[in-house]
């Protein structure tokens, strides 16, 4: 051991001996003095300090900081580092009967400080000992690569490889649960707030250290608090080993942390929560199944369970209203197809509408834009069909129970007499194709040379519009074109009445003047004009039909 005292004997303690006398002669090359590069006041880097053999220059630090003797080194790590491994005794190699080593610490004059408080920021930004600090553990993250485009002479694509990331701390390990344990390593990658350990069991890590059977190639898997707890007894059989911690990102996805709160305060800032129809205007009592659920086994630890978050805001008010529709009509005539009391909208006239998933999101979905209402369904043709009296109704299951009587009225009879007239029609032209004065077709011979076949006459399919009555054409040929199309233009009705636009003449308006005239785009109208060019030369099949006259007389 060297002693500071006897490092410079004619000089005083921590500084270097005195120049040379002055010389008589001229300094001809003017040699600056030699500057204090060993301030004992600046904290060395990290690096020096722990270092189990430090060096002569320390490059950490600005200005760098050199060390010309080794007292001098001894005497920085000294002020700085007092428990570093240079200080203690040695153990001893002779066996027990060996007399035990005395060493004497060498003394050092500390420096004082000339203000007191210049020594509590001294006592502050000394470091914790590395004996203190617990296991240097290595953690080493395992996530897929991504996907390239690449493939081997054999058309087969590449196998992906895995990427692997390595970062280590020291982590006291002997006295933390496996849960803190794996809340610990997963900080070191910045994942502590991502994913959250099982209670009982999970995620899967590797652990190895210095020593342990198998090495780092046949590491462990831990994944309950037995493995832990037996994988750290055999740790601490060890001499503060180095640890290494292995763990594959593609096995934590279902031990990832749910926001749900974050998804509930985004729903109450969302622009459905004004709306008046909302009647649940704080979060909380927006979703009241959140409560009951978040103590479900199933969702906390479940890995297949749905995220709140993988839904819109407005996808969630509709599931809200959807809830809120079945929790209100509730049938008890009609049974679901478990055996439940099925879900039906009963009219002031008694009338039974069965409520399917479809008929579900368009009511929440009107509830949601303020068309309609919890008490009233929306007034549209998709939802209860067309409002003249043949409204689609439910009818009671089972084959004895009671049938609804069948109405009087001519929808059904009408729709036979269209398709009677429809298959009629080819009959009644040709009996009438002799009295136009048409020369009739001669069939040809026999015996002459297969000509080329012709081509498949295109047979007149039955009308699929309605038969219209005078004065009633341009709304039925609307209705038609919104059952048809599922396009509604039922609001262009008046525009289209008061210029006498009737669905025989709108092929023939610009498109200019009807995108003025409407406002609507151009594709939708387009739309219209086909179909209202179609629906017209039905109609006139029709009605050529129903007065027994041939499509030529038609003009």
């Amino acid at each position: 051991m060297v002693f500071i005292q006897n490092a410079v004997p004619n000089s005083p303690k921590g500084t270097h001996p005195p120049p040379l006398a002055p010389s008589n002669k001229e300094n001809y090359l003017h040699i600056p003095p030699r500057p204090d590069y060993t301030n004992m006041d600046q904290r060395p880097s990290n690096a020096w300090l722990y270092s189990l053999n430090p060096g002569h220059i320390d490059g950490g630090v600005n200005p760098p900081a050199f060390y010309p003797s080794q007292e001098d080194i001894i005497r920085k790590m000294y002020i700085w580092n007092p428990g570093h491994p240079m200080f203690q005794p040695a153990p001893s190699t002779t066996g027990p009967t060996a007399p035990t080593a005395t060493t004497t610490e060498a003394p050092v004059a500390l420096p004082v400080p000339i203000d007191p408080a210049l020594q509590e920021q001294t006592v502050a930004a000394t470091p914790t000992p590395l004996e203190l600090a617990g296991h240097q553990v290595s953690v080493i993250e395992v996530r897929p690569a991504p996907e390239k485009m690449t493939s081997t002479r054999t058309g087969k694509p590449a196998a992906r490889k895995d990427e692997r990331e390595s970062k280590f701390d020291y982590i006291k390990l002997e006295d933390m649960s496996r849960c803190d344990f794996v809340t610990a390593f997963l900080k070191v990658h910045d994942r502590a707030e991502e994913y959250s350990p099982g209670v009982h069991s999970g995620p899967p890590f590797k652990m190895s250290w210095t020593g342990s059977s198998g090495g780092k190639a046949g590491a462990i898997t831990i994944e309950n608090d037995r493995e832990y707890q037996l994988a750290v007894a055999a740790l601490k059989q060890k001499n503060n080993p180095a640890v290494t911690v292995e763990y594959n990102i593609s096995l934590m996805e279902g031990y990832r942390v749910r926001k749900r709160s974050s998804s509930v305060s985004s729903l109450s800032s969302s622009p459905f929560s004004s709306l008046p129809s909302t009647p649940c205007p704080s979060p909380k009592k927006a979703f009241p199944h959140h409560e009951a659920q978040d103590d479900d086994p199933e969702l906390l630890y479940g890995t297949k369970v749905p995220r709140v978050d993988d839904f819109t805001p407005q996808a969630q008010l509709n599931g809200h209203m959807v809830l809120k529709l079945k929790d209100k009509w509730v049938c008890k005539k009609h049974q679901g197809e478990h055996g439940e009391p099925g879900p039906c909208y009963i009219d002031a006239s008694g009338n039974h509408i069965g409520l399917n998933n479809r008929k579900f999101a368009m009511w929440s979905s009107s509830i949601v834009a303020g068309e309609a209402t919890i008490h009233e369904p929306p007034n549209t043709v998709e939802f209860d069909g067309l409002r003249d009296g043949r409204i689609t109704s439910t009818r009671p299951r089972g084959r004895g129970g009671p049938r609804p009587s069948t109405s009087s009225g001519s929808g059904g009879n009408s729709d036979a007499t269209t398709l009677l007239l429809a298959a009629m029609l080819p009959l009644i032209t040709n009996l009438h194709k002799p009295a136009s004065g048409e020369p009739p077709v001669t069939p040809p011979r026999a015996n002459t040379a297969a000509a080329t076949p012709e081509a498949p006459k295109k047979t007149v399919a039955p009308p699929m519009s309605p038969f219209a009555e005078p004065g009633s054409e341009l709304h039925v040929c609307l209705l038609d074109f919104l059952k048809h199309k599922k396009i509604d233009l039922l609001h262009l009705e008046t525009v289209f009445s008061e210029l006498e636009l009737t669905p025989d003449i709108i092929t023939e308006v610009p498109m200019a003047r009807l995108r003025e005239i409407s406002g609507m785009v151009e594709g939708r109208l387009w739309k219209f004009k086909i179909f209202c060019r179609d629906w017209t030369e039905r109609l006139d099949e029709k009605c050529h039909a129903m007065s027994f006259r041939p499509l030529t007389d038609s003009t």
